[in-house]
């Protein structure tokens, strides 16, 4: 495998990036407040986003607004007029839409986008992120990831100018196995970095030195001390909810 010039991007591996925000009990998650939450307290901040039927970008994580709004939608065969009138069940805050998240962090902290995009061929989403992205003044600090390789193969082209990361949880159109407690990335489209799932680390990892990687990793979404204590072993980086990232001896499993 032929690896692709490496970027400087140590922006992204350098503070702890804050799942969906900083979310709690009262706070919902992918809000405006988790996010200027994060970005208060200098961390870097992932989301997740969803193309409109009016073409723009919401940034919410299901496909659906039953969990988070209490309403059977698709939120895709929604426009972003139509959006306003469901929010939010735990704070009643609207869903936001990307310009918005730009607006409230203002280039302070990192912004880690997940395309949220089941398509094998449609690229709108795309590139109507990458247009939104660069009239963003902090674009600067701003990388893009998704599980679909098909996004990952278009942004690699088109977005060659932000850090495209590949995210991995399951087997799916791409193969990424251990070799000698090495990543190995053996698809057609190798990314800037790895977004992978703690969950699938092996446990012998905890209890030998970091390896060595061909990529860049981050870890998600790092949630009890046993994840982070995993995750802190073998990648560069954590996405964090629900713990104190700064806090060494939390034995808390939440």
């Amino acid at each position: 495998m032929k690896k692709r010039p490496q970027k400087q991007f140590d922006w992204l591996l350098e503070s702890p990036i804050a799942h969906r925000g900083l979310h709690d009990d009262k706070t919902e998650e992918n809000s405006l407040e988790a996010f200027k939450a994060a970005a208060d307290k200098g961390y870097g901040i992932e989301l997740d986003v969803h193309l409109l039927k009016d073409g723009k970008l919401a940034v919410f994580h299901d496909f659906n607004l039953k969990r988070i709004c209490g309403v059977g939608k698709r939120i895709e065969n929604l426009t972003s007029e139509e959006l306003k009138n469901y929010p939010m069940k735990k704070d009643g805050q609207k869903i936001p839409l990307l310009e918005e998240v730009f607006e409230a962090v203002d280039g302070r902290v990192p912004v880690l986008i997940e395309i949220k995009s089941l398509s094998f061929f449609n690229r709108r989403l795309e590139k109507i992120l990458l247009e939104t992205v660069e009239k963003y003044k902090g674009k600067n600090i701003v990388a893009i990831q998704s599980f679909n390789v098909f996004s990952v193969k278009y942004l690699i082209k088109h977005g060659a100018q932000y850090p495209i990361g590949q995210l991995y949880s399951t087997p799916n159109f791409i193969i990424i196995t251990f070799k000698n407690d090495k990543l190995v990335f053996k698809g057609f489209n190798p990314p800037d970095f790895i977004a992978y799932d703690v969950r699938k680390l092996p446990e012998k990892l905890l209890h030998k030195d970091k390896p060595a990687q061909d990529f860049p990793i981050l870890i998600w979404t790092v949630n009890s001390n046993n994840a982070r204590i995993k995750a802190t072993n073998f990648g560069n980086n954590i996405i964090f909810e629900n713990i104190d990232p700064e806090e060494k001896n939390d034995k808390q499993s939440r």
